[in-house]
């Protein structure tokens, strides 16, 4: 074997075939996605969720013996750039083990703005859920979702707060518009 063959050997391991045919990727329609928002603050409608994915743990944040990927999702928003279309920008969880949402957690954070005081979802003078509210139980609630870009120049929730009175919301007819993934998330 000469050092011809063993390159491309080593680079054949590299790839694998695609679940797509070059047809596929040619003959699709166009379509910008991705938002570039400039910081600052949007009202927002929550319209869906993404479908779970494995990240890895950076070993910053990896406790002794835990595991080395955690199991996230995304809340999926709707919201109005500065020119007045219509985007999405998600905001990602960790998926809440057996229903249990840590208050130090994004997805608590999120979703106690969502809430914004409804007695229905969270009973805020103890801090508890109500008995049956599940993750869908915030779909369509609005907030303002502060964005900020990240070291990579890509626009990344930072914060979500409460809506404000007499601002303009997406609704989820508009938002519907928006929907890529699979909705049926069994959580």
């Amino acid at each position: 074997m000469n050092s011809t063959d063993t390159q491309k050997t080593d680079k054949e391991e590299t790839r694998m075939q695609a679940d797509v045919t070059l047809d596929d990727v040619l003959g699709g329609e166009l379509k910008i996605t991705g938002a570039d928002l400039p910081d600052g603050s949007y009202p927002a409608t929550l319209f869906g969720f993404g479908a779970p994915f494995k990240m890895k743990v950076t070993e910053q944040f990896r406790k002794e013996g835990g595991p080395e990927f955690k199991t996230n999702f995304e809340l999926r928003f709707g919201l109005r750039d500065k020119q007045g279309a219509l985007v999405e920008v998600a905001y990602m969880c960790g998926i809440p083990e057996g229903g249990e949402v840590n208050r130090r957690s994004n997805l608590w954070k999120g979703i106690s703005a969502l809430a914004n005081g409804d007695a229905t979802l969270i009973d805020e003078k103890n801090g508890v859920f109500m008995k049956g509210v599940k993750l869908t139980s915030f779909l369509g609630k609005t907030a303002v979702l502060n964005i900020k870009k990240n070291k990579k120049d890509f626009p990344q929730v930072e914060s979500i707060g409460r809506p404000m009175d007499g601002v303009k919301y997406p609704t989820m007819e508009e938002c519907k518009a928006l929907l890529t993934s699979s909705q049926g998330i069994p959580f």
